[in-house]
């Protein structure tokens, strides 16, 4: 079986959960216990050659959030600080869209993407989403996908009857996967 390498969006909420970018809110800390708290910055890999002060990190989540408590995977982070950390406002989370971008080297250019007024007063902050460059491989049963991918337009009941056949193997595969 070979493998196939699935993008997986990361919910919004994971904005909420690195912390406050609202202004009021500008000196709240996240709540205690929450995912900002999990993240240990560090340099950078070496091979990266990652900008002056941006810093790397990991981020384990749930791959079904409404399973919190079942498999999980890490994601990649980086992070640029706040240059004025005396104005910092919070974390601002980028993702440069898709399929296939990376939010790691995204924050890696964001001194040159972002202007001073931005990157002064927020940590700007990257990820890869799951599966993705730096992130961990989100592996799918590529016979399970193929057999879907055959169908995946129907013209007849019969294709659509097919079709259905087709998801529910993928839906039986994942639940047993996660």
């Amino acid at each position: 079986m070979r493998r196939t390498t699935v993008r997986l969006a990361v919910p919004l909420m994971l904005l909420a959960l690195l912390g406050p970018a609202v202004p009021g809110a500008a000196h709240a800390a996240p709540p205690a216990g929450s995912l900002a708290d999990t993240i240990a910055w560090g340099p950078c890999a070496p091979e990266d050659e990652a900008p002056e002060r941006v810093v790397c990190g990991e981020l384990e989540v749930p791959v079904d959030w409404s399973r919190p408590g079942g498999s999980t995977v890490t994601l990649a982070l980086a992070k640029l600080p706040a240059s004025d950390p005396a104005r910092r406002i919070g974390p601002l989370l980028i993702n440069p869209g898709g399929p296939g971008g990376s939010g790691v080297n995204f924050a890696y250019g964001a001194g040159e993407a972002f202007s001073d007024a931005i990157t002064d007063r927020f940590d700007v902050i990257g990820f890869d989403p799951r599966g993705q460059a730096r992130s961990q491989v989100v592996n799918c049963d590529s016979d399970a996908l193929d057999a879907q991918g055959a169908v995946l337009y129907p013209h007849s009941a019969a294709e659509y009857a097919t079709l259905r056949a087709a998801n529910r193997v993928r839906a039986v595969v994942r639940r047993r996967h996660t």
